[in-house]
């Protein structure tokens, strides 16, 4: 007779290697979780979509749907069809406008944080009216957001040295001037993450502490530092750097996720699931919190706590390996 026990251990082991890859992955996406416009974030595995409507239900065909991904200003276009509908997959993690326009409509603006993996639809209703197109947004502008997002196209090329390089100028040359942009000082987490990416994790360090030495609440560089003490496997310091985030500042569920992720990651998964479920204070419907929730409390031995959570993600995405793996976990428990 098959031992529960064990096949859940199992399972649990697996998702571990799904979930968890790397502490690391964890953190490095906590730092596009910023509310400032300049961090790099990669393409991934998200996916954004939806349907748009009039206020009485008719579909709204060929609007466009501009997706503005914050960290790097990158923007990507989708149009409805017949029916109204559009998605888009392939994006990257953190946050994102959604921008919808269409002829003859007022636009509408929405948000979003995207995970890897996750799959998130929207329901617009556009109101009747003149359409005025939707603004842009950048911390930095003129031509020095113009060379901070060129050094960003880099680092999300790979090209991380070029990319240092490049704002390790920019960081100089601001400095130079008689009333540098105040805001100069956050360009150093850019600096710090393409450090980290080449394993420099002194030169990252030092980026980091650079923005802390300015802004001691920055949670992006006290999640840099973080980072750095695990590669040098000080767990402990680690730790420390997260109990200096002001938690309450923090309005991106990401940045929740990512901090349970580094605990579960420890075989802490009681204080995981405090931030697994402070995440899904902000973002009920994400469905790796969900997931990430259900894991702690399976290895906590509490099996029927975590049945609403399974059933949650397979009700949000049950084709997804998140869902899959919350069917396995189901049948198992029984």
């Amino acid at each position: 007779m098959p031992n529960p026990s064990r096949a859940l251990t199992e399972h649990i082991a697996r998702a571990r290697m799904d979930h968890c890859p790397a502490l690391v992955l964890a953190l490095a996406m906590s730092l596009t979780a910023a509310d400032s416009a300049l961090a790099q974030t990669p393409v991934g595995n998200g996916r954004l979509g939806g349907v748009v409507s009039d206020t009485v239900g008719n579909p709204v065909v060929e609007a466009t749907v501009t997706l503005t991904q914050l960290s790097t200003q990158a923007v990507v276009e989708v149009t409805t069809d017949d029916k109204g509908r559009f998605r888009k997959g392939g994006l990257g993690s953190g946050r994102w406008n959604v921008d919808v326009t269409a002829s003859g409509f007022l636009p509408k603006t929405l948000s979003a944080t995207v995970r890897d993996r996750s799959n998130q639809n929207f329901e617009v209703t556009l109101e009747h009216g003149e359409s005025i197109g939707a603004p842009g947004n950048s911390l930095f502008a003129g031509k020095l957001g113009e060379k901070i997002s060129a050094a960003n196209a880099l680092y999300d090329a790979g090209n991380y040295a070029v990319s240092l390089a490049a704002l390790d100028v920019v960081i100089s040359e601001e400095m130079a001037k008689p009333n540098p942009d105040p805001n100069i000082h956050l360009v150093h987490i850019n600096s710090g993450n393409a450090a980290f990416e080449m394993n420099s994790y002194e030169v990252a360090a030092r980026h980091y502490k650079a923005t802390l030495a300015v802004d001691r609440a920055n949670h992006q560089a006290r999640m840099g530092m973080a980072k750095v003490y695990l590669m040098r496997r000080d767990i402990d310091a680690a730790i420390e750097e997260l109990k200096q985030v002001d938690l309450s500042s923090i309005t991106d569920p990401i940045v929740f996720y990512n901090i349970g992720n580094l605990l579960f990651g420890q075989g802490q998964p009681i204080e995981a699931q405090g931030f697994f479920e402070m995440a899904l204070g902000l973002n009920p419907n994400d469905v790796d919190s969900h997931m990430q929730a259900a894991l702690c409390l399976i290895q906590q031995g509490k099996m029927e706590e975590s049945r609403g959570h399974l059933q949650k993600v397979i009700e949000l995405d049950p084709e997804s390996s998140n869902g899959i793996l919350a069917h396995d976990f189901l049948n198992t428990i029984g």
